[in-house]
Formats: structure tokens, sequence, C-alpha cells
């Protein structure tokens, strides 16, 4: 009997960090959608003269926003297609998710219905310590990371971001939104161009970066 008591102790102290990882993992957030590009009702007149971030890399992938074809990026990193919404808020995208030397990250590459089929934006932040990637994002090597075409990081200060980028066209509850727009002919057809860029700050630290570009006639 004593010796059927130490195996069911033995059995329960060793059990106890797998109950503890099953409930460290039941309290993870799990993330697969993106959150969006947060505008007020009536947003600001763009004050921007340039647009910010019209590409990025990610490794040596090249991303022109607009112009890339989402489902041929997501073979190429051999991502899956997420989608929601209909009509005018449908929402396609591919999660990728990745580290560097600051921690982990998520990007999400997005295609709203006025980019077609090409990427018109992304969202790019760090993964919080209770956050885990769903399955469905692909998991890039350190060597495919992200750059962009101005000096901008996750992890810079707010001081040093707006050394960087200027006077923003609004700032409001630690966000900075820069709104950017241009006429452009087109195969003598004139669009107007509208470049967003939206920095989100947590403890004075540049948390997310979104981006949106569209092309309207």
């Amino acid at each position: 009997m004593r010796y059927f008591r130490w195996i069911v102790l033995g059995v329960a102290a060793t059990s106890l960090p797998w109950f503890q990882l099953f409930a460290d993992a039941a309290r993870r957030t799990v993330v697969w959608e993106p959150s969006g590009i947060d505008w007020r009702d009536n947003p600001p007149p763009p004050t921007v003269l340039q647009e910010k971030i019209a590409t990025l890399h990610i490794g040596d992938f090249l991303i022109a926003l607009d112009e890339t074809n989402l489902r041929n990026t997501a073979k190429h990193f051999g991502a899956l297609l997420g989608s929601k919404g209909d009509a005018g808020d449908a929402l396609d995208w591919i999660c990728l998710g990745g580290i560097d030397s600051h921690g982990r990250w998520v990007m999400w590459l997005t295609s709203a219905e006025m980019n077609g089929e090409a990427i018109g934006g992304f969202e790019w932040r760090r993964l919080s310590p209770d956050e885990s990637l769903d399955h469905r994002c692909r998991i890039l090597p350190r060597s495919d990371g992200v750059r962009l075409p101005i000096a901008l990081n996750l992890g810079l200060t707010e001081s040093t971001t707006r050394k960087t980028l200027g006077q923003p066209t609004d700032a409001r509850d630690g966000t900075l939104f820069y709104c950017h727009e241009h006429e452009e002919t087109i195969d003598k057809v004139t669009y107007t161009i509208s470049n967003d860029l939206v920095l989100r700050f947590r403890d004075n630290v540049l948390w997310a970066i979104l981006v949106s570009k569209i092309s309207s006639n």
C-alpha cells in the first residue's frame, strides 16, 4: 500500500510541470488576423509631401505596395492565405513571423478591395509574451529580416522616430500618423495615390508599424 502511494505521488509530481505548461498555453492569445489600421471617422487632410514607405524587403524579396501580387508572394514564402469580410470590407492577407535581436515579431501583408490582387499594405509589430502565432502563420529564418526604405525599425524611441520622420500629420494616444496624397497619371488616367503610415508606441518604444497604399480614380 505504501509503495502504491509513493507511485501515485511520484506521478503527480512528474505531471505537475506538464499541467502548468498546458495551463500557460491555454492563457496565450493565438494570433492570426491583422488588427488593421485604426482611423477616425474624419481623418486629417494629408500633410506629408512625399511617400514614406512604398516598398519593403523581406530577406532578398522586394515588395512594391499596390503592385506586388499577394498570391505570388504567398507562394514565394510558402504561406497560407487568410481572408475576411466582403465587398468594401474585404481583406486578404498572409501572416509571417520571425525573431530578431530584440524579440519576436509578426507581419501581415494585406490586400484590400481597392488593391485588387496586389499587396496594398502591411502591419509589422512585436509579439507580446502571452501571444503565440497560429499554425497558419509562416515562420521565417533570421536571414529573412524586414528592411524598410527609411531608417525605421521596431524598438525605436518616439523622440528618435520624430527626428527621423519629421512632424506627423496627427498624434494621439501614443500613435503617430503620417498621411500623404498625390495625383499621378498612369496610361492617361489620373489616379489619387494615398500612402499612410501609422506608428504605435508602448512605453515610449515603437511597437507596431502599419502602412497602407491605395490608388483611386
